[in-house]
């Protein structure tokens, strides 16, 4: 089951199910009330508000594979990547009241993105390490060195120092990249050690998934 949890106020809402194990799941930006959620078992994408699914959603036909989405500059885009076959999809979505439609899906745009996407000002990084204008649906550069190269690596931009951090993840130590959004080079390095998992919240809403 999946709850949503209240972080300022500490509490937790009721339990709902997603018919299946949620492969990803994240919070859409300015609406705590709704969840996105990739489903494991068949690779679609649900939209959840106040844990009821909206009637409309993608794949679930086993030909339409949805393995990572994020967020793009507020609530209602979403963009997705098929890891599943090696067509490569690359995927925009709108999200409305109805929940979640196909916008495009253009096959071989962009390479694979290691184990994330994420958007900031505009552009869309990779845990992979490059960066692409998903609106404009074009390559913008990589990053002078590939430290996430693997299927492992993740990324996390930081508008607001001017960084783009890239996470080339292992077990049970982790080195994590310090890089300039602007000249695509690493700046700074560090390791982190103990790492055993990776996520992200995106509000002051979380929600926790019982595998």
């Amino acid at each position: 089951a999946v709850q949503r949890y209240d972080l300022a106020a500490k509490t937790l809402g009721p339990p709902f199910s997603v018919g299946g194990t949620v492969a990803q799941m994240l919070v859409l930006p300015g609406s705590p009330e709704r969840l996105a959620v990739i489903r494991k078992e068949d690779l679609s994408l649900t939209i959840y508000q106040n844990g009821i699914a909206l009637p409309d959603s993608i794949g679930g036909d086993f030909i339409t594979f949805i393995s990572l989405i994020c967020p793009g500059a507020d609530g209602s885009r979403l963009y997705g990547y098929n890891l599943n076959t090696t067509a490569y999809d690359f995927f925009r979505f709108l999200v409305d009241s109805n929940g979640v439609s196909l916008v495009d899906d253009t096959g071989g745009l962009f390479p694979l993105p290691g184990a994330n996407m994420a958007f900031a000002n505009g552009s869309l990084f990779s845990g992979s390490g490059w960066v692409g204008d998903p609106e404009q649906k074009v390559m913008l550069g990589q990053f002078a060195e590939d430290p996430s190269g693997t299927s492992l690596g993740l990324v996390a931009p930081d508008p607001a120092h001017d960084l783009v951090y890239l996470l080339d993840y292992g077990w049970p130590n982790s080195t994590l990249y310090a890089c300039d959004p602007v000249s695509y080079h690493v700046v700074g390095t560090g390791v982190i050690t103990n790492t055993t998992w990776g996520g992200n919240i995106m509000s002051d809403q979380a929600y926790v998934h019982d595998f």
